[in-house]
């Protein structure tokens, strides 16, 4: 905390040269700030003494000085090193760089992100610098992240480090480190950043479908079912042969199309005009997302195309195995369906036929029965004889005993 000058000794011609003082940090030399003052002394006509003077000299101060004198011609000389040894205790100066243990800042893709550490310094700002931690190693980082300064008072600032547009490889755990004019360094305890998803980088395609209409001229329309973050992804829809999948380019005869369904989902559409058997065949639709976090695409199943005299069919192929055989089984197993379905109806309107005829005897016997018509169990009416009628009387038992005295 004393007061130091030194000095160093000019010869010149004409005019006062311009002179600088610098602190020598390893190959090259700081100047100085203000916290130093330069002196001029003239002792001569062609010569005079430069001071340096330290006040509150600190621990920092220590280190080799110059001095370095540039004429009006641009001819320069510079003088031998100054060591200057700063010994004691300064209690108020130190290097130390502050961040909280376990640090961690969690922010969705794409978004803004600023991480900071405080720095207590000295008289000089230190230089201070981020690095991202791998393995043992801390790698300096690239011109796509920004970094700022901002002092909060005289011997203490933070440093930020400001992430725009922030990716899926911006994950990881970060350290500042600040280094004084003494060579002194610090480095604080590393801050996690977690970057989350999905858009765009978790495209899905949920479901492929299809449509079929026929009009005068025969089209027909497949649909893919997509759900994705933030942005709709792109689409692209390619015909199956063999391995590859074929663009279709046939500006004339296809048409893409694209509905919204929420702010998340939407259907993309193929649609191709003037049908021929040339287009039978099997589709696929690819969601493509191009970013610089991931480049993504998703592929959907196949969707099987078959073209006939009468229209043209869609059905989705969802089974593991050769296209042709799958249709050869699929048409095998409906026409045996179809069969079954067939005799079980004709099977059910014999049995309602019958059930109908029986009811309606029923109805009948119920019927002749009522009006005491005696029924031949044979299948017919008894014949009616000529047996006599039953002419018993029914006497009251008031006239039985009418005449009997008394």
């Amino acid at each position: 905390m004393k007061t130091l000058t030194i000095n160093c000794t000019v010869n010149y011609c004409e005019e006062e040269p311009e002179v600088t003082w610098c602190k020598i940090l390893g190959t090259d030399c700081k100047p100085l700030n203000a916290a130093v003052k330069t002196s001029w002394n003239q002792s001569s006509n062609h010569s005079a003494v430069s001071f340096l003077t330290f006040f509150n000299i600190t621990l920092n101060d220590s280190g080799q000085y110059r001095c370095k004198a540039v004429d009006v011609r641009g001819i320069s000389s510079v003088g031998h090193s100054i060591t200057v040894n700063v010994s004691g205790q300064d209690s108020r100066c130190s290097l130390e760089v502050r961040v909280p243990r376990n640090i961690a800042q969690n922010v969705s893709l794409m978004k803004t992100l600023t991480i900071n550490c405080t720095v207590n310094y000295c008289e000089e700002e230190p230089e201070v610098t981020w690095c991202k931690v791998l393995g043992t190693d801390c790698k300096p980082l690239n011109a796509a992240v920004k970094t700022s300064w901002n002092q909060s008072s005289n011997h203490s600032a933070v440093s930020s480090l400001t992430f725009f547009n922030i990716s899926l490889h911006d994950s990881g755990q970060y350290r500042c480190k600040a280094v004084d004019v003494r060579g002194i360094s610090s480095v604080g305890h590393s801050i996690t950043v977690n970057v989350s998803g999905p858009y765009p980088c978790d495209t899905e395609i949920v479901h492929c479908h299809f449509f079929r209409t026929t009009s005068a001229l025969p089209l027909l329309t497949v649909y893919c079912t997509v759900k994705y973050s933030e942005q709709p992804p792109s689409f692209t829809w390619c015909k199956q042969e063999r391995d590859t999948c074929t663009s279709m380019d046939d500006t004339r005869r296809i048409e893409i199309g694209w509905h919204q369904l929420n702010k998340h989902a939407g259907i993309s559409s193929y649609t191709l005009y003037n049908i021929t058997s040339n287009d039978a065949g099997y589709y696929r639709c690819k969601a493509s997302v191009h970013h610089p976090c991931v480049a993504q695409s998703r592929w959907s199943h196949s969707i099987a195309v078959s073209v006939s005299e009468i229209s043209p069919t869609a059905t989705e192929d969802c089974i593991l195995g050769s296209h042709n055989e799958v249709l050869t089984i699929l048409l095998t197993v409906g026409r045996f369906l179809l069969m079954i379905v067939v005799a079980a109806a004709f099977v059910m309107l014999l049995v309602f036929g019958f059930q109908k005829l029986k009811g309606k005897q029923n109805e009948q016997k119920q019927d002749q029965e009522m009006i005491g018509i005696p029924i031949d169990h044979a299948g017919g009416q008894e014949q009616v004889t000529g047996r006599p009628q039953d002419t018993t009387e029914v006497v009251s038992d008031s006239d039985e005993y009418e005449n009997v005295p008394v």
